[in-house]
């Protein structure tokens, strides 16, 4: 599942800092961008399907709109600030649609030591925020080559997260979307096939299973009414979308979950 975080999604000077030990996320996407410094140890990142590895004192810059995680082979302390595009509006213009083929930045000592001071360890506001976020970014553009995104619409990509993650405990159709975001179906439907390897109602489920996994940790709520409250129109189609997504059945999953009790 691909979640969407609409949090950092076009919420005006959006700027969110926080430090994370042994970091670990699953793939996301936002429209701000997103920078993180390795304080101890080494993060595995993943941008798009490119996986690399950043180690103590070196960056990282996620660009708008890729689906990125993250993960901890062993041991990593990450300063991770994710901030919106009115904070850098020259770079977030240059790169409106871009893509590239490497998120890791190696600064010189000098860089660096001034990112850890006056960035990482202070988080400053106004100008001196800006100023030090562009003057990363600008690094980072000046070291790399930049191409058109592979997906070409980025705001499609956009919306179509947006729109499941706000309505999947509804009765949602790939048609209804369609109509609601101004697409034709048969386009849409290609179109979820090239980008997000998976079928509308795949996606659909994955968005669902993950929402009722949350809602098995409630005491005494019943199979029935997990499957209704995560958006599944019948008991059958949950137990078969949860099968075919887990390897076993949800009563399974449950009783093992909650130490051989269950709750149909």
């Amino acid at each position: 599942m691909i979640l969407y975080q609409s949090e950092n999604s076009g919420v005006p000077y959006n700027l969110d800092v926080r430090v994370y030990d042994d970091f670990r996320y699953v793939p996301h996407l936002h429209l701000d961008f997103e920078m993180i410094y390795v304080l101890e140890g080494e993060v595995e990142v993943n941008v798009d399907g490119v996986c690399e590895k950043i180690g103590k004192g070196e960056m990282g810059l996620i660009l708008q709109n890729r689906v990125h995680s993250y993960e901890t082979p062993a041991h990593s302390r990450v300063w991770v600030c994710v901030f919106s595009s009115d904070h850098v509006k020259d770079f977030a213009r240059v790169v409106r649609s871009k893509s590239c083929q490497s998120c890791r930045l190696v600064p010189d000592k000098d860089v660096r030591e001034l990112v850890k001071a006056r960035l990482v360890d202070e988080t400053p506001q106004g100008l001196v925020l800006s100023s030090l976020l562009s003057l990363v970014c600008s690094l980072f553009y000046s070291s790399r080559s930049f191409f058109d995104s592979a997906r070409g619409d980025d705001a499609l990509f956009h919306s179509i997260l947006g729109y499941i993650s706000e309505r999947f405990r509804e009765n949602l159709t790939q048609r209804q979307m369609a109509r609601d975001l101004g697409y034709e179906p048969h386009y849409l439907s290609r179109y979820f096939n090239s980008f997000f390897g998976r079928s509308f109602r795949t996606l659909l489920n994955e968005y669902r299973i993950n929402y009722a996994k949350s809602l098995m940790s409630r005491p005494g709520i019943s199979l029935s009414s997990v499957a209704l409250e995560s958006g599944f129109q019948s008991v059958r189609s949950f137990n078969r979308a949860w099968l075919e997504s887990e390897g076993e059945e949800p009563r399974v999953t449950r009783k093992r979950l909650s130490g051989g009790e269950e709750n149909e």
